[in-house]
């Protein structure tokens, strides 16, 4: 009787507090409300990493022009990679997308007909960074170093690039060495926290860094590797609205630090 007691307490017990899975979607979503909306609709923007994107929504959430043209809400999302589909960009779920165009183009071949490129970079260095000395491409250098790379094997960057690049020097790493992170975000995370030794970036990690307060020395190789640079993408549901276009273009400001090393270069929406 005193287990049947038990049990049934238990059980009373566990129909009271269930427990609520947490809802994965908001880590990487960022809301704000605008100042003075004149309408609910809301501008979502797909970006590929947290860095500066809740910047990037305020600035927005501050604009009288974007009140004017009846938005209640930015939105900003940076989920894993792979999560943008085919079925998300046909149906236009996000005003402004953040990517490289034959990635988009590689799920949606009619891509050009739904977004149009509003603001594209040129060519960007990334490097091997260490925080024990300047790299070196040897296999000397290389042992017992756990190196970071993401999930997304089809990142330039993050995956590819690092794998080709020591296959090329005649680096094999072991099982152990190879350290598979879900986010760019992650990789960086862990980079700082010394879960990793290597990783390979670009010349801005160490402003990307700030956030994790780091107070020790970067370094990198010397060597660079060219990757294609993300893109910004509108939808054409507000192609036709040049106020909105240029008032994103603007509000990308908050990069101006990150990509000051080749934003001069790059080719903004004409009309703006």
């Amino acid at each position: 009787m005193f287990a049947f007691a038990l049990y049934l307490a238990m059980s009373l017990l566990l129909s009271v507090h269930k427990l609520t899975p947490p809802d994965i979607d908001n880590l990487y979503t960022y809301r704000c409300q605008l100042q003075a909306p004149t309408a609910d609709r809301i501008l979502r923007i797909r970006n590929v990493v947290s860095n500066l994107s809740i910047d990037l929504a305020r600035q927005l959430c501050h604009s009288d022009i974007m009140a004017k043209q009846g938005y209640q809400y930015i939105e900003i999302s940076w989920p894993p990679a792979g999560q943008i589909t085919a079925k998300s960009l046909l149906a236009q779920e996000y005003d402004f997308v953040l990517n490289r165009h034959h990635n988009l183009k590689g799920l949606l071949n009619d891509i050009d007909e739904l977004y149009q490129k509003i603001i594209e970079y040129p060519l960007q260095p990334i490097f091997w960074w260490s925080k024990s000395a300047p790299p070196q491409l040897t296999p000397a250098f290389f042992q017992h170093k756990r190196i970071g790379v993401t999930s997304n094997t089809e990142s330039h960057p993050y995956y590819l690039i690092p794998l080709k690049s020591l296959a090329d020097a005649g680096i094999q790493l072991s099982d152990e060495q190879l350290v598979i992170l879900p986010t760019p975000d992650t990789l960086l995370q862990a980079f700082a926290e010394g879960h990793v030794d290597m990783i390979m970036a670009s010349a801005q990690l160490p402003s990307q860094l700030q956030a994790h307060q780091q107070d020790y020395p970067l370094y990198h190789s010397q060597q660079a590797w060219e990757v294609a640079s993300s893109s910004w993408f509108a939808s054409k549901k507000i192609s036709g609205t040049p106020e909105i276009l240029c008032e994103f273009v603007r509000a990308n400001t908050v990069y101006a630090e990150v990509i000051k090393n080749y934003a001069k270069q790059a080719t903004i929406y004409a009309q703006c």
